[in-house]
């Protein structure tokens, strides 16, 4: 192991996940793939980002949707006119079966943060 990848590691202790990413992303300005090489390096858990995400067209209205399970809650990732979104792919709309309602116009980050959450 490098010593830049242990120093790493070591600033990473007793961080959460999503506290994790952001600094990954935020103050080292790693790219997404690495950061999932790093965090599962640090605890052993496969992460979905952003980039893991396919989307198809939405059954119900005009836009686009991604959805799946992480340890096993059920999310979905819509985008278009109909949703809590540009309508243009630049933001999101996110719902869980933990909220209450779907959290809208979130950017491609804030998406990976939503589904980072549901591993707690």
């Amino acid at each position: 192991m490098t010593k830049t990848l242990s120093k790493i590691l070591s600033t990473l202790e007793g961080k959460e996940i999503d506290e994790m990413f952001l600094y990954l992303k935020n103050q080292l300005a790693l790219d997404n793939d690495n950061i999932k090489k790093i965090i599962n390096l640090k605890t052993g858990i496969q992460i979905t980002t952003f980039d893991d995400l396919v989307f198809e067209p939405h059954s119900v209205g005009e836009g686009t949707m991604s959805y799946g399970k992480i340890r096993g809650k059920k999310y979905s990732i819509v985008s278009g006119e109909r949703f809590y979104s540009d309508g243009e792919g630049l933001n999101y709309e996110v719902y869980n079966e933990d909220m209450d309602e779907p959290d809208g116009y979130l950017d491609e980050d804030e998406v990976t943060l939503t589904l980072l959450n549901l591993l707690k």
